[in-house]
């Protein structure tokens, strides 16, 4: 796994690579607009997709990179409410599970479903929902069991498909590069 993390810096080395990187946070800053309102507290957003891209492409490294200044990038872009940097440190742990496990790993639907599980479960669902108590106050339990548990429930199997169908684009991509 180390050597993930030093291939994944050695990627920043390439013009080509930084140039796919620029234009990754340009697609993220057009999916931050991109968000469809399913209900008050259920909305579904598509700038993940630019993170798992560039996760699976460059590496953990830079994926942890991309979703902390993509973060921070997409707020300046479209001023959502407060900015919490914690917000941004949840996506910088995106961007690290999409390089771990995708990173020069042959690109089946079990990983990439797995992987969509592991982050969905760990960022959204765990971390966003600590987040949220902290930045709101609002009662832990009934935020987890009765917001946060039933949005995470749609959007895991949505985005599932969504990551598993960008993921044959990724390949296409990948054969193309080498």
């Amino acid at each position: 796994m180390i050597s993930k993390f030093k291939n994944s810096v050695k990627e920043l080395k390439s013009i080509q690579n930084l140039s796919l990187i620029a234009m990754f946070m340009a697609v993220w800053v057009v999916l931050v607009l991109a968000v469809v309102q399913v209900s008050d507290s259920v909305s579904i957003s598509f700038e993940f997709i630019a993170v798992c891209f560039v996760g699976a492409m460059f590496g953990p490294f830079v994926g942890a990179i991309f979703g902390f200044f993509g973060d921070l990038m997409a707020y300046l872009v479209n001023p959502v409410g407060s900015f919490f940097v914690l917000y941004a440190v949840s996506v910088m742990v995106d961007g690290l599970i999409y390089g771990v496990i995708l990173y020069k790993n042959k690109f089946g639907v079990k990983r990439v479903v797995l992987c969509q599980i592991i982050r969905d479960v760990l960022t959204n669902l765990i971390l966003n929902t600590i987040f949220i108590h902290m930045q709101t106050g609002q009662d832990l339990f009934i935020l987890f069991w009765f917001t946060r548990l039933p949005k995470n429930i749609i959007k895991i199997p949505i985005n599932c498909v969504l990551v598993v169908l960008i993921t044959k684009l990724i390949q296409k991509i990948l054969k193309k590069r080498l």
